[in-house]
């Protein structure tokens, strides 16, 4: 049976008091060629961040016990059950 798997498109970061959304495929781009999108290059100017360093980040491995894999699992099951809330819009 293949298992439904949610995905961000966008990852929103806040910085202090600035708050943005970078795209996961400019992340993707930076990773996987080391270029620099023009949209976190602004951000990584303004924060005063070398691309190497967000690059070596997204780049870990993270490992993971299988007691917490299951309890992951397990959560993300119970959520989808769980009637949705309406949100409305935020204020920055």
């Amino acid at each position: 049976m293949p298992s439904q798997v949610l995905a961000a498109e966008r990852l929103v970061i806040t910085y202090g008091p600035l708050r943005a959304g970078v795209s996961v495929q400019d992340l993707e781009t930076l990773v996987t060629t080391d270029e620099v999108p023009g949209s976190l290059r602004f951000y990584l100017g303004l924060a005063g961040l070398d691309p190497s360093l967000l690059r070596s980040v997204l780049s870990m491995k993270l490992g993971a016990s299988s007691d917490f894999s299951s309890a992951a699992s397990q959560s993300q099951r119970q959520a989808s059950k769980a009637p949705a809330l309406a949100v409305g819009p935020q204020r920055c």
